[in-house]
């Protein structure tokens, strides 16, 4: 019986195959309560952890090409604190351009990245003024670089006006900076972070699956940020930098999943992943650690055993979309197979939708009460899981996770 006891079931019983006609008068709207703005739906406050996703329309601001020196100066300059006594400007503004050339955050061509420093040798800070605004937010990640055996602090200064940077240029560094050229990846030792079970961070230092995350939006909680990670897994370890006076993010952390089998597919789903106005930067933390890439390994009695070689995950599974009772009922099916289709196609290309129906007069096929969208590429899946995970479906919230093709094969009843 449909959900809706006024509808008109003049139609056959038997309806032809259930193919996707965009032509086709609807018998009601969508079933999807919440349109999607902009290809994604507000952040959810009723589920921890929800992440907007934004278009790239939405976020990219373009730097207007006239703008003058002086109307740029306030998003090019940086101040740094806590120098060792008798610092000099040439001292100061040589190494900053030097710490900037070495991670890879030069990007007006070669020369000196700092065309102005002012020291205050009472009080020991000083004042530098880069030539870009791209190249002075690449800076900000230099923030507690070792300088004469110093950490030394870099915040903005406070003329510095936010809602007209915008404007102007990146204002957060390259999530791509290679910070481990100037020992900036690795957590202060001294201060020990420890995981679930209560061990130091040392003890993780030389793990080959270690996982660096940058590029994360200072104001996602650290909560938040495990939330996103752990989409692709359980995590045992979990570091993230914090500034040493205020507490505050510095966007960036170190993890590591329980299961390593798990890292690939998470590279390949979470690296360059847009949040807000930012794209994350997903890496193993130290490359030169990382396992070779094998498909075959030997056991002790010779014979050959495969591997498991991770596949970033192109299906996302939605629970508690569908009854079964919708399901049974030939033209809510039809209904609620296009509404999934039109929703899925929102975040890239589908292969297929897999929509599993209770079986008659017996025991029901896997997979039934999922809804399952099938994406040619994995971040086409992500980007569909952040976006549809909270969503009404016909009053009910949707639960969406990623799905890895063993389960997925399973769900279609495909493999034992």
């Amino acid at each position: 019986m449909s959900r809706d006891g006024q509808r008109d079931r003049s139609r056959s019983p038997s309806p032809a195959p259930l193919r996707y006609d965009p032509n086709k008068e609807r018998r009601r709207p969508t079933w999807f309560d919440i349109e999607p703005v902009g290809g994604a739906p507000p952040i959810i406050d009723t589920l921890p952890g929800a992440v907007q996703v934004i278009s790239d329309e939405q976020s990219s601001l373009a730097a207007p090409a006239s703008a003058s020196n002086q109307a740029t100066r306030h998003a090019r300059r940086i101040y740094i604190g806590g120098l060792p006594p008798g610092s000099r400007e040439d001292q100061v503004g040589a190494f900053i351009s030097n710490a900037l050339a070495a991670v890879g955050g030069t990007t007006a061509g070669p020369g000196a990245s700092v065309i102005n420093v002012y020291v205050n040798r009472d009080k020991n800070f000083a004042f530098l003024e880069l030539r870009t605004v791209e190249e002075t937010s690449n800076a900000m990640a230099l923030d507690g670089v070792m300088f004469e055996g110093v950490a030394i602090r870099i915040r903005r200064p406070a003329d510095y006006n936010a809602t007209a940077a915008v404007h102007l240029g990146p204002c957060d560094p390259n999530p791509n900076l290679n910070l481990a050229a100037i020992a900036l990846d690795k957590p202060v030792k001294t201060k020990a972070t420890t995981d679930t079970s209560g061990q130091a961070s040392n003890v993780y230092q030389e793990d080959p699956d270690r996982l660096f995350v940058g590029g994360v939006p200072y104001y996602l909680s650290e909560d938040e940020i495990k939330e996103l990670l752990g989409t692709f897994g359980a995590i045992r370890y979990f570091n993230l930098i914090r500034d040493k006076v205020t507490g505050q993010s510095k966007g960036y952390a170190f993890f590591i999943y329980e299961d390593p089998s798990v890292v690939q597919a998470a590279i390949g789903g979470l690296d360059g992943m847009k949040l807000g106005d930012r794209a994350i930067s997903v890496r193993r933390a130290d490359p030169q650690k990382a396992p070779r890439p094998t498909s075959v390994a030997a056991t002790n009695d010779g014979s050959q055993q495969a591997m498991f070689t991770a596949v970033p995950p192109k299906v996302v599974s939605l629970a508690n979309a569908v009854t079964n009772e919708e399901l049974a009922d030939d033209e809510d099916y039809e209904e609620i197979l296009e509404d999934m289709r039109e929703e899925a196609a929102k975040f890239g290309k589908v292969v297929d939708v897999h929509i599993p129906r209770p079986g008659k007069g017996g025991a029901d096929p896997p997979g039934v009460g999922l809804v399952l969208l099938e994406y040619v590429a994995p971040e086409s899946a992500l980007k569909a899981r952040n976006a549809m995970h909270g969503r009404k479906f016909d009053s009910r919230t949707v639960e969406a996770t990623l799905m890895l093709n063993e389960d997925y094969q399973k769900a279609l009843g495909r493999c034992g």
